[in-house]
């Protein structure tokens, strides 16, 4: 991704906050319709563009582009589960401290093919990250687990709080539990 490609998205991202106060270039804040006119790439036609972006920062460990990337994904069409392989990729990799918000895209398709994904960043939250990124990390995809309901996810949910030793983290699985009247599995 260009630097003009960046300096257009967070022109877009800055005017879609409101925050007209930037000083950063003459593309301070700029329209949604700007933003497409103006971008070198037709992101209306071109649905791939920013899945080879994500590829290429995956590769390259570039934790910025994939930070502009994860800025314009709210602004395009195309559907969120179409990132959700590179997304997988990418927290399972060190190099980065986007895991959270990677979770927080893969909750939010609620969908049964990211179950695994999601117990997966628990696990390695464990045993990577300090015990507040770990318990926001796990409480996270608890709740996020009992969205999506199937069986599979609330296996996953009842594995994490058996092998936690963060009282918080037991806490939230027996709200999740009760706030929808599960019976332990």
């Amino acid at each position: 991704m260009s630097s003009r490609e960046k300096e257009l998205i967070m022109a877009l991202a800055m005017h879609s906050n409101n925050q007209s106060n930037a000083t950063s270039t003459k593309y301070n804040t700029i329209s949604r319709a700007e933003f497409f006119k103006l971008f070198p790439v037709d992101l209306k036609k071109n649905h791939r563009f920013l899945l080879d972006v994500f590829e290429e920062a995956y590769h390259n460990k570039d934790t910025e582009t994939i930070e502009y990337g994860l800025m314009l994904i709210g602004f395009l069409e195309t559907p969120l589960r179409t990132y959700a392989p590179i997304f997988k990729k990418l927290l399972k990799e060190n190099w980065h401290q986007l895991h959270e918000m990677l979770l927080d895209l893969l909750v939010s398709m609620k969908d049964v093919e990211n179950v695994e994904a999601i117990y997966q960043v628990v696990l390695y939250a464990g045993e990577s990250f300090n015990v507040a990124d770990y318990e926001t990390i796990a409480v996270k995809a608890i709740w996020g687990l009992s969205a999506i309901g199937s069986k599979e996810a609330w296996e996953r949910i009842k594995t994490i709080s058996e092998n936690t030793s963060s009282d918080y983290v037991k806490g939230e699985y027996e709200k999740v539990k009760n706030a929808f009247t599960l019976k332990p599995l």
